[in-house]
C-alpha cells in the first residue's frame, strides 16, 4: 500500500473516531492493518477505539503492536500505561510510564501520572518528586496541585498541603476531591470549623463519598455537633457497612453520649488484633459449668474496666480463662476469677472452649443499656512488701502528704483520642500553693519535663516515674498518695481499684469513658472531672480544680 494511501486512511479512521463513530472507526483500522500490519499508527487509532469501547484485552493487545513495531511510540507507551493504571495494573503501569518519561521527561501529564502512579504504590519519595518536577514545568497543572497535597497530608505536612490544595482549589473551585483533601489537612490541623466547610462544600458535588462523610462525622464531634456526627457516621454505614472506622467511631460517640444499646452493638465490630471475629458474640447456650475464654483488650485500662463484666458471667456458674495481661495477675490473686491465666503470646487450642470472647464485647453479650448496669470496679490487693518498699521511699520527701500528679498518656504519634496531655505550667502553678510532697508518677517523663515542674510549684518534686514498669508498685504507691491528680490513663482505673477516687484532666473531646458534659461519670463514681473546653483552653478546667483543692486545705 503506497503511503499516501495509508495516510489517507488512517485520516478517514482518525475522523471517524473524532465524529465518535467508534463501530465504523474501528472497521477502518482493521481494514488498514489488514493492508498494512506494519502500521503503528493504525494499530494506535484501533487501541484507542476498542478503550472507549471497554474492550480492554483488546486493547492492550492492540497497543502493544503498536510499541513492538514503534519501541519509542511515545502516545502509545502513554495510553498503555494509563489503561493497567485504570485496571489496577500498577507494576505494568509504572514500567510503561517510565518508557515514556525517559523520550519526553519534560512532559507534565506523564510526570503527574507517574506521581499519582508512585503514591498508590507508596512510594511517597518518588511520587514528590514526579509531582514536583511536573509543576515546574506547568505551576498549573491540577493534578499535580493535587496529588502534592495529599502527598504532604500522608506525610503529616499539612501547612504545605494545604498551600497545593489551595492553589488546585483556584484553578478547580468546587473540585470535591481537592475539597476533601483540604479538609484532611485542616482537620489535621485542628481547624475543625474550616474543615466541615470543606468537607460539606465537596459534599455537594458528591453527596455519597464515604471518605468525605467520615471526615465530616469526625470534624463534627470535635466541634460538639454530637447529632450531626451520628447522622453523618451512619450514613457512611449505609453506603458501606464493613467500614470498620466509622463503626468504632460512631460506637464511641453513642457510648460518649450514654446510648449504651447501639453503642455496644457498634463497638462489637471494632478492628482488634486479639478478637474471635464471629459476629455477633453470643454467650453459651447453657451457661453452668460451660468454660469461656476470655481475651484481653490493648490496654490495661481496658482489660481493668471491662473484666469488671466478668463476674455475671462468674455468677451465672461459667468457668473462666482469661488471655491477656499477665502483670494484672498478682493485682487480682483474690478475685476467685479465673480457672487459669493464659500468656497472651501463646498459642490457645479455643475449641476446648465452649465461647471465646473478648472482654471488650461482655457489655454487649450481657445487655447493658443503662448506667445502673455498670458494675463497680475490681478490688485490687497491694502487697504488704511492695507497700513496704514505696513506704521507705516516700518517707524520705519534705512532707508525709503526698499528691501524685501526672500530666500525660498515650504516644503523640496515636490517635487524637488515646493521646492525653495537660499544660505541665497550669499544674505547676496550681500545685505553688499547696500543702503537701509533689509525687511525679508520669510515665516516661521528657527530659527537662520534671525540672520544668518543679520550677513552675516553686519547690522540689519527687521523682517516682520508674514505677510505671512495675504495676504492683505503681498500686502501692497509689495507695499511699493522700490526692492524686492526672490525665485519664492506666492509674485511674487502679485508684477506682483501690476504692479511692481521683481528680481527672480531661483533653476535649472526652473518651467515652468520661462521657460528656457530666461533672462525675458513672464508670469512676466520685472522680472529680475537669475538662479542656472545646477551643482548646484549661484555664477554667485548673482555675475550678484550684479552687476544689484549695476548699480542702485552706
Amino acid at each position: 500500500m503506497p503511503l499516501e494511501t495509508e495516510l489517507s486512511l488512517l485520516a478517514q479512521a482518525l475522523s471517524l473516531h473524532q465524529q465518535g463513530n467508534l463501530a465504523a472507526a474501528e472497521h477502518a483500522y482493521r481494514q488498514i492493518i489488514s493492508a498494512y500490519p506494519g502500521a503503528s499508527r493504525a494499530h494506535f487509532g484501533l487501541a484507542k477505539v476498542l478503550s472507549e469501547l471497554n474492550q480492554t484485552s483488546a486493547a492492550e493487545r492492540a497497543y502493544l503492536q503498536a510499541i513492538a513495531l514503534d519501541p519509542n511510540y511515545f502516545e502509545a507507551l502513554a495510553n498503555l500505561g494509563s489503561l493497567y493504571l485504570f485496571s489496577g495494573q500498577l507494576n505494568e503501569a509504572l514500567a510503561y510510564y517510565t518508557r515514556a518519561e525517559r523520550l519526553k521527561p519534560e512532559n507534565p501529564e506523564i510526570l503527574s501520572n507517574l506521581c499519582y502512579l508512585n503514591k498508590e504504590m507508596g512510594d511517597l519519595d518518588s511520587a514528590q518528586a514526579y509531582g514536583l518536577r511536573a509543576l515546574q514545568i506547568n505551576p498549573d497543572h491540577l493534578g499535580a496541585l493535587l496529588n502534592v497535597g495529599m502527598i504532604f497530608n500522608e506525610n503529616k505536612r499539612y501547612e504545605e498541603a494545604l498551600s497545593y490544595l489551595q492553589r488546585a482549589n483556584a484553578l478547580s473551585p468546587g473540585h470535591p476531591l481537592v475539597l476533601h483533601n483540604m479538609g484532611v489537612s485542616y482537620a489535621a490541623l485542628e481547624d475543625y470549623e474550616q474543615a466541615r466547610s470543606c468537607y460539606l462544600a465537596a459534599l455537594e458535588k458528591n453527596p455519597q463519598s464515604v471518605p468525605t462523610l467520615y471526615g465530616l462525622g469526625i470534624a463534627d464531634k470535635y466541634l460538639g455537633n454530637f447529632d450531626e456526627a451520628e447522622s453523618n457516621l451512619k450514613m457512611v454505614l449505609a453506603l458501606a457497612p464493613d467500614d470498620l472506622a466509622a463503626r468504632e467511631a460512631l460506637a464511641y460517640l453513642q457510648l460518649r453520649l450514654g446510648n449504651f444499646h447501639e453503642g455496644w452493638a457498634n463497638h462489637v465490630c471494632r478492628a482488634l488484633s486479639t478478637q474471635d471475629r464471629t459476629v455477633p458474640p453470643q454467650l453459651p447456650q447453657h451457661a453452668q459449668g460451660s468454660r469461656v475464654l476470655l481475651l484481653g483488650e490493648q490496654g490495661l485500662g481496658d482489660e481493668l474496666l471491662f473484666l469488671r463484666f466478668a463476674h455475671s458471667l462468674k455468677a451465672r456458674g461459667m468457668r473462666l480463662s482469661y488471655r491477656g495481661s499477665l502483670r494484672l495477675k498478682p493485682l487480682l490473686a483474690d478475685q476467685d476469677l479465673f480457672d487459669e491465666w493464659l500468656d497472651p503470646q501463646a498459642e490457645v487450642d479455643t475449641s476446648a472452649f465452649d465461647s471465646v470472647l473478648s472482654i471488650g464485647n461482655l457489655p454487649y453479650v450481657l445487655g447493658m443499656a443503662s448506667t445502673t448496669e455498670i458494675p463497680p470496679p475490681l478490688k485490687l490487693m497491694v502487697s504488704p512488701e511492695m507497700l513496704e518498699r514505696v513506704g521507705e521511699r516516700l518517707s524520705k520527701c519534705a512532707t508525709n502528704h503526698f499528691i501524685g500528679v501526672t500530666w500525660r498518656a498515650g504516644t503523640e504519634q496515636s490517635e487524637r483520642l488515646l493521646f492525653k496531655e495537660a499544660p505541665i505550667q497550669l499544674l505547676g502553678e496550681m500545685l505553688k500553693n499547696l500543702p503537701g510532697s509533689i509525687v511525679v508518677l508520669q510515665r516516661h517523663p521528657k527530659p527537662g519535663e520534671i525540672e520544668q515542674l518543679a520550677q513552675y510549684a516553686g519547690r522540689e518534686v519527687y521523682d517516682f516515674s520508674e514505677a510505671n514498669e512495675n504495676l504492683e508498685e505503681m498500686l502501692a504507691l497509689l495507695s499511699l498518695m493522700h490526692k492524686y491528680i492526672g490525665v485519664s490513663n492506666t492509674n485511674m482505673h487502679l485508684m477506682a481499684g483501690l476504692g479511692r477516687t481521683a481528680r481527672v484532666l480531661i483533653p476535649y473531646p472526652a473518651e467515652w469513658r468520661w462521657m460528656e458534659e457530666v461533672s462525675e461519670s458513672p464508670w469512676f463514681p466520685g472522680f472529680q472531672l475537669y475538662r479542656q473546653d472545646r477551643v482548646g483552653g484549661w484555664d477554667e478546667a485548673f482555675a475550678s480544680l484550684s479552687r476544689d483543692l484549695h476548699s480542702i486545705y485552706y
